[in-house]
């Protein structure tokens, strides 16, 4: 019955996409959050790249390219932002390409239970299941024109991270957060079903979303907003520990001094206090958080296990990715050169399989597409962080500091869990990203183009452009 409802709000939402393809869009937008979820149809009929997902997207992106023509609209993205855009695309293209050229390097029996990679498997998943996740931000940014689409935006990439959060508290007792060693390691991975990601990208996603709600809740106008907020904070925050993800907690701490230097210098007490009180209730959570940090030597001295600390990532992934780094280093080999040969032999002959990525974006952006690509992809981020900082510090409308801090969480969450993980290629689980940094960058782009750099941006509210 579920599949069945499913579809029935998919034909709904895009047959109103020709009446208000924007409301549609934040439908699709809060959809992708089920998506991963187990009992999801990945196929209709078992045509490949048929899905409730791809067809709404289609559904929304054509009315919407339709109208903005009928209207006359521009792209007014400013020409920094779109040429760091289409270098972003270019670095993307261009690795799959040149991995499609070396098809025959990848592994013939695939690796980590996936198919073999082949052309066909590179182009699907890897070129257009990646691309197809920036369209949704690019036509939000074109649609939140008003406070109220705004806000209706804003609140609908947040939903995302809620959902998420309320499936993994569902699928993990409050009393999980004292489970240790074996046990610790189950509940990560039935959250992995659950929700269909790995604990640590619902960590990037809760952490984002906690401090994204905090900032949102400069909106509020009525007292329900606020309780709505906290109840809201409260279940993305208890996703944030329980997913047990150390580069989460890393995440979530540095978001905390970042708001506190830049919207509440308050929390500069009360996030050292809260982590206190976490920390006595929950000895499994600072265990998870120093695992491997100040273990007793066989000699009797303190010393630091980095192979336990960055689980295996120090000894046995990153120096073979690094030694063929070395090989290309200004354009790096194309997408996936893990997987390739020697680094693939050597990871293999250490852990008996060869993860699809080297559990760092850094690592896996400049092995892909070298210093280049790599310097491409951080101007982008850095300019996103650069814009956000600057609407969060503006204290005189409420827009600004919801739009820059939400966008800033996401973004900040991204670059410090990258260190261990995640990739700055777009993915699924970078979908509620994209949506913050396009909402934010619309604000940038008003309030400049309308009031002034400087300046509070207060459109009228329900007006349609």
């Amino acid at each position: 019955m579920r599949i069945y409802a499913l579809y029935i709000v998919v034909f709904i939402l895009a047959v109103y996409a020709w009446r208000d393809w924007y409301i549609s869009l934040c439908g699709l937008i809060v959809m992708t959050a089920f998506m991963g979820h187990p009992d999801m149809p990945r196929s209709i009929m078992g045509i490949q790249g048929l899905n409730t997902w791809n067809v709404l997207l289609v559904a929304v992106a054509v009315p919407w390219a339709v109208k903005r023509r009928q209207e006359g609209r521009r792209w007014d993205l400013p020409p920094w932002g779109t040429g760091l855009l289409v270098c972003y695309v270019v670095v993307v293209v261009l690795a799959c390409f040149r991995a499609a050229m070396d098809v025959d390097s990848f592994p013939k029996a695939g690796t980590e239970g996936s198919s073999p990679i082949g052309i066909t498997k590179l182009i699907s998943d890897h070129l257009i299941n990646s691309l197809k996740y920036l369209v949704p931000g690019i036509m939000l940014y074109d649609g939140c024109r008003t406070r109220s689409r705004l806000t209706i935006g804003l609140v609908s990439t947040l939903m995302m991270a809620l959902v998420f959060s309320t499936v993994v508290v569902r699928a993990v007792p409050v009393s999980g957060l004292k489970a240790t060693g074996k046990a610790e390691m189950k509940q990560r991975r039935q959250i992995g079903k659950r929700v269909g990601f790995h604990a640590n990208s619902v960590a990037m996603i809760s952490t984002a979303g906690f401090w994204g709600v905090m900032a949102a809740s400069a909106l509020r106008k009525r007292r329900w907003h606020l309780i709505v907020a906290v109840g809201a904070a409260l279940i993305t925050g208890l996703a944030v520990a329980m997913c047990r993800s150390r580069a989460g907690y890393l995440s979530f701490v540095v978001l905390g001094l970042l708001y506190a230097a830049f919207m509440w210098r308050s929390l500069l007490v009360m996030m050292p206090l809260g982590i206190a009180i976490l920390c006595v209730a929950f000895p499994g959570l600072p265990q998870r958080a120093l695992q491997g940090i100040g273990e007793v030597g066989v000699a009797g001295g303190v010393e630091h296990n980095l192979h336990e600390v960055t689980a295996s990532r120090w000894t046995v992934i990153w120096p073979p990715a690094i030694e063929q780094v070395s090989e290309a280093p200004l354009f790096g080999h194309g997408r996936l050169s893990l997987l390739r040969r020697p680094s693939f032999d050597a990871v293999t002959s250490e852990m008996g399989h060869c993860p699809m990525h080297p559990h760092n974006a850094y690592l896996e952006m400049l092995m892909d597409s070298g210093l280049v690509g790599l310097s491409i992809v951080l101007a982008m981020y850095g300019s996103i962080a650069v814009a956000s900082v600057s609407l969060l510090r503006d204290r005189r409308d409420s827009v600004s500091r919801a739009a820059g801090g939400a966008a800033l969480a996401a973004v900040v969450a991204l670059l410090t869990m990258s260190v261990t993980g995640q990739s700055l290629f777009p993915k699924e689980n970078s979908q509620m990203a994209w949506c913050l940094y396009a909402v934010a960058m619309r604000v940038w782009v008003e309030k400049r183009r309308i009031t002034g750099a400087g300046a509070a941006w207060r459109p009228v509210v329900g007006r349609r452009r």
